[in-house]
């Protein structure tokens, strides 16, 4: 009887890596070639583009690469639009069980009491106004600690991320 000799299973690879880098559009594709010979001379990397219609986006391999050609881009007034990199985005934060009666400002208030810098501080409604026990919140991606928040103004609350949902008002 032959022993079977032990296979090797090769690993799926994935296709692609995710570039953490966000890309970057530039709005006017006339001023490419202009871009090019720019970046070109102070020696930063480029990385792979992708032409649309109206518009060409570029995907610069390191985030130190994508700020150099942000401030290019900024500095000669090239139409572009970009994405905030994830270091720099806000936490979405929800408190529930805040009662209705509590203001807006005295939660703000209580909050910097606390220790934290809130950017938007507003209360949900319901679709005829009423106001509910919600209370939503930005506030800068360092003040994760606001998730062991357990009281405000002597209530129990509970505090957790915002998950995306298409209906909720933006700020």
């Amino acid at each position: 009887m032959a022993s079977q000799s032990a296979r090797s299973t090769p690993t799926k690879q994935p296709r692609y890596q995710k570039n953490p880098v966000p890309p970057i559009i530039l709005r006017d594709k006339h001023v490419y070639s202009e871009l090019v010979r720019i970046v070109n001379f102070q020696n930063i990397q480029f990385g792979s583009t992708q032409t649309k219609p109206e518009r060409l986006a570029f995907f610069p391999p390191t985030p130190d690469d994508f700020r150099m050609i942000i401030n290019i881009l900024n500095d000669h007034k090239y139409g572009n639009h970009n994405f905030c990199p994830p270091e720099k985005r806000h936490l979405r934060i929800i408190i529930k069980s805040i009662l209705e009666s509590i203001s807006v400002d005295e939660v703000r208030s209580v909050l910097m009491k606390l220790g934290f810098n809130p950017i938007y501080v507003e209360r949900w409604k319901t679709k005829r106004g009423k106001p509910i026990a919600i209370v939503q919140l930005v506030v800068p991606r360092e003040e994760c600690r606001i998730f062991t928040v357990e009281c405000i103004m002597h209530q129990v609350v509970k505090v957790q991320a915002q998950r995306s949902n298409p209906s909720t008002t933006t700020f």
